[in-house]
């Protein structure tokens, strides 16, 4: 594959015709999984993925995808803002509320949490509040 609309369309494929575990080995590969483009600037396949797993309500996938990209990784220790924005957030969040201990699951993501304003609770659910007590300063 070499072009950015060979991998879409493939991954399109794959999600709708190949079997689930298929879908799955090729998102987390290490030469051309999501996590690799969103780290080469290509966000959309990283998306694309996680709107796959949330319909399939494989949580545990959604929330491995997200916080490995939210997590720091720049060499300060920064955080990737590659993938940071609400979608991702709201995803992480959700797939996080799934997790057995739902509020831990939030914390490898802290260092990202300046982003997130304060009044984040007032605008979720009650479940959601919970867990967006730990981004509220």
């Amino acid at each position: 594959m070499r072009s950015d609309e060979e991998f879409e369309l493939f991954y399109k494929i794959l999600a709708r015709l190949g079997l689930p575990q298929d879908f799955t080995k090729h998102v987390n590969s290490s030469a051309i999984g999501v996590i690799k483009n969103l780290e080469e600037g290509k966000k959309h396949l990283f998306l694309e993925a996680l709107d796959v797993f949330e319909s399939r309500q494989q949580w545990d996938m959604v929330y491995d995808l997200c916080l490995q990209a939210l997590q720091p990784t720049g060499p300060d220790g920064s955080p990737s803002l590659s993938a940071s924005n609400w979608g991702v957030w709201r995803k992480f969040i959700a797939a996080a509320a799934k997790q057995p201990d739902a509020e831990a699951q939030v914390h490898p993501c802290l260092p990202c949490s300046s982003a997130i304003p304060a009044d984040t609770n007032k605008a979720l659910s009650k479940p959601s509040r919970g867990l967006c007590s730990a981004f509220s300063p």
